[in-house]
């Protein structure tokens, strides 16, 4: 069989290599973040340019300096897909739109910094000669008549290049897809995907498959971790998402957190976190850092999902000054919203049983618990009363999530694989008294 070829029509991994393709596949058509691509419109006309598009109000043209605080805002609500329209004012047009793939273009210079930035995100780019041709035209003329051929190997040469690009060498590893390791879920179907299961049974039992298998449910260990004090949280001040670092009481408290967490493993003979993901602000990761000595901070993987609700300029007030009505803040939906499709993302994306330690803040913590209480498939048991209490500092949560068959129908959130949900441990502070 070593020289066996597949039909091309056999070939369906590339349909579903990335996990908004996957989304996108084992799902029906609605409007949620999966199936929205925001437009970029990227220029050299300056590094730092911000130029507004008549015809398209509200819109603009970004330098590459501006592209990623632009993101930042739309990643944090839920954004999961763009596509790059390079506008190249500098370079000479001609006949074969040879700045469309340069290097330093703004197409792959845009493509490779939000991988690096946001290795998550699915990013497409417009695949076209007319921006950079001296013609205008979308493909290569020749004697006043398009060389079919000729522009069609040329549209392919620009695409293979801006997919280099988004696997540039210092984030393969990020994208999961470096050499000699990798993801299992570039080729294996998405949970849900009822119809691509069908077109790979059909084409597995054509190929001579004897057995046609299904895997168990998967098992996630989850960990919801407040960070530890900072001299914001000991004076009353508001710290929404201003990036104040931990105290040293803040140190201590979140070592003997960690001792907690290792006493109660052992115990229930759970195995050492598998992954670890954390805030980006400095209180959060900083916590992260110490809770992860023993496995290595380089683990850690930041996502501003996690981030604390913001409070525009209440923040760096007193609590006890600041109106919580004010419109300032970040609504509390809108955080619980961004705390919901991070744990989406998580249960998603499991095929084998993991435990993993979840870094984040106070507020989008509870915000999350608060979707818990309103779910039928999550059992708190004797902990309902405790999930409603704020977290203190370095408390944590565990819970255990089991991914099912089928999925979940919400509203809010779409559709998503099905998951039953228990509490073991809810508030954990005893570390806490221990010190005391």
């Amino acid at each position: 069989m070593s020289g066996y070829e597949p039909p091309v029509g056999h070939i369906l991994h590339s349909s579903y290599g990335h996990g908004v393709l996957r989304e996108l596949a084992a799902f029906d058509s609605k409007i949620s973040p999966v199936n929205l691509m925001l437009p970029l419109f990227v220029t050299n006309s300056s590094p730092d340019a911000l130029e507004p598009i008549n015809a398209l109000p509200g819109v603009s043209r970004y330098g590459i300096n501006n592209l990623i605080p632009f993101l930042s805002q739309q990643v944090a609500k839920g954004l999961r897909s763009v596509i790059i329209f390079g506008v190249d004012v500098k370079s000479t047009k001609d006949a074969v739109g040879s700045s469309a793939d340069c290097e330093t273009g703004p197409t792959i210079e845009a493509i490779k910094l939000i991988k690096s930035k946001y290795p998550q995100l699915w990013v497409a780019a417009d695949v076209c000669i007319c921006p950079f041709s001296e013609t205008g035209h979308c493909g290569i003329f020749e004697d006043d008549r398009m060389n079919n051929q000729k522009s069609i190997d040329r549209l392919a040469e620009i695409a293979g290049n801006y997919g280099l690009a988004a696997f540039y060498g210092p984030f393969r590893e990020a994208a999961g897809s470096a050499p000699k390791f990798g993801d299992r879920r570039n080729y294996q179907l998405p949970p849900g995907a009822s119809s691509l299961a069908m077109r790979c049974n059909d084409r597995d039992a054509n190929e001579g498959a004897d057995i046609l298998m299904c895997s168990r449910m998967v098992v996630l260990n989850l960990y919801l971790i407040r960070h530890g004090e900072t001299s914001y949280n000991k004076a009353g001040i508001l710290q929404g998402q201003l990036d104040i670092p931990l105290s040293e009481m803040g140190r201590d408290q979140e070592s003997a957190s960690t001792h907690e967490r290792q006493r109660l493993a052992e115990a229930k003979v759970l195995p050492k976190a598998d992954l670890v993901y954390s805030s980006p602000l400095s209180r959060a990761l900083e916590t992260a850092k110490i809770a992860t000595n023993d496995i290595g901070e380089e683990r850690i993987i930041c996502d501003d999902l996690l981030k604390e609700k913001g409070m525009g300029k209440l923040e760096g007030k007193l609590r006890s000054e600041v109106d919580w009505n004010s419109p300032e803040m970040e609504a509390d939906a809108d955080v619980k919203y961004r705390a919901v499709n991070f744990l989406r993302s998580l249960i998603e994306e499991a095929k084998v049983d993991k435990t993993i330690l979840i870094f984040a803040h106070g507020f989008l913590l509870k915000m999350l618990f608060r979707h818990f209480l309103g779910l039928k498939n999550f059992d708190f048991g004797e902990y309902k009363a405790e999930a409603k209490e704020t977290m203190k500092n370095t408390a944590f949560h565990h819970i255990v999530i089991k991914k099912t068959s089928g999925w979940i129908e919400s509203k809010r959130y779409g559709r998503m694989s099905a998951w039953d949900g228990k509490a073991i441990a809810v508030n954990n502070a005893k570390h806490l008294e221990e010190e005391q």
